[in-house]
């Protein structure tokens, strides 16, 4: 079903040349593709222009100051072409039991893990990205995703102090993490229709977790709304044409607008955990944002 939006979504934006819209913050983006070869551990998914679905957020993100790595992960991640033209597809398809989810998560925190050992020790590597000129202090960073990538960063928080702080954006937790939980900041955003009390790995990590704690649901957002294909149907939809089944997966809530609301709210959150900024936005609903809808978590 994902292929399928993302094929569809992908030949609408690019037969009408649509693009993203601008980052919502004051930095300037530079972007580059690194490939990180982790020599200490077997790929499980290896078999015996890539389009990256949170483009959108993680510029907005990148434009408020902050250095920003997407991590795709071979064989697992849809589609991905490296810088020299080499392409990896798909073939882990274990995600759809517990036992598979849980197995995934656990390979997805080991390459988050080789990524942090690499920008820590690895100035080569780190210079590839804009602006950097050396390795990097990665003592203290945050950490989201979206789906299962939201579940993989709480387990990351488990495995790994160094990862600071948190974000899930509408993932159901798999795997030890949700008897632990974190004992660090960690806030959870979903959909509209998504919450503890219909998704147990929720009320249990939120119950299991000591540190900070926050948790918001977006109205008229469904899972979908948090990628990319969320804004690309806004335009679609502006020039009239159609990709039927998308409503089902986006929600009623305009993909520019949902856009600002992650921007606005992820940004605020690593402001606050990272720096220690006290961050209004994060205290309660505001007339700003009427869609964001707080629970006590």
């Amino acid at each position: 079903m994902h292929l399928q939006f993302l094929l569809a979504f992908a030949s609408q934006a690019l037969s009408l040349n649509f693009a993203l819209p601008h980052p919502i913050g004051p930095s300037l983006v530079g972007t580059t593709s690194i490939e990180l070869l982790d020599t200490s551990r077997l790929d499980p998914f290896a078999p015996d222009v890539r389009y990256q679905d949170y483009t959108a957020t993680l510029t907005n993100l990148a434009s408020q100051g902050y250095i920003v790595v997407g991590v795709d992960h071979p064989f697992d991640t849809g589609f991905i072409e490296y810088p020299d033209n080499r392409t990896a597809i798909a073939v882990n398809s274990t995600t759809g039991t517990p036992e598979g989810a849980a197995r995934t998560v656990d390979v997805h925190v080991a390459d988050l893990r080789a990524v942090l050992d690499a920008l820590a020790t690895n100035a080569t590597f780190a210079k590839q990205i804009p602006g950097v000129h050396g390795t990097l202090d990665v003592s203290s960073v945050g950490v989201f995703g979206h789906s299962l990538g939201g579940a993989t960063g709480a387990s990351a928080m488990a495995a790994d102090e160094r990862f600071a702080c948190g974000i899930n954006l509408d993932g159901t937790f798999w795997g030890s993490v949700v008897g632990t939980g974190v004992d660090r900041p960690f806030f959870l955003m979903s959909s509209a229709v998504h919450n503890q009390s219909n998704d147990d790995s929720w009320k249990w990590f939120v119950g299991n977790s000591t540190g900070m704690k926050l948790e918001v649901a977006v109205e008229g957002s469904l899972h979908g709304a948090y990628t990319d294909f969320a804004v690309l149907y806004d335009e679609i939809i502006a020039a009239g044409y159609d990709v039927p089944g998308a409503a089902e997966l986006l929600g009623t809530i305009r993909g520019a607008r949902m856009l600002e609301i992650v921007g606005e709210f992820a940004g605020a959150w690593f402001d606050r955990c990272l720096q220690g900024k006290r961050e209004v936005v994060l205290e309660g609903p505001s007339e700003e944002w009427p869609e964001v809808k707080f629970w006590d978590s």
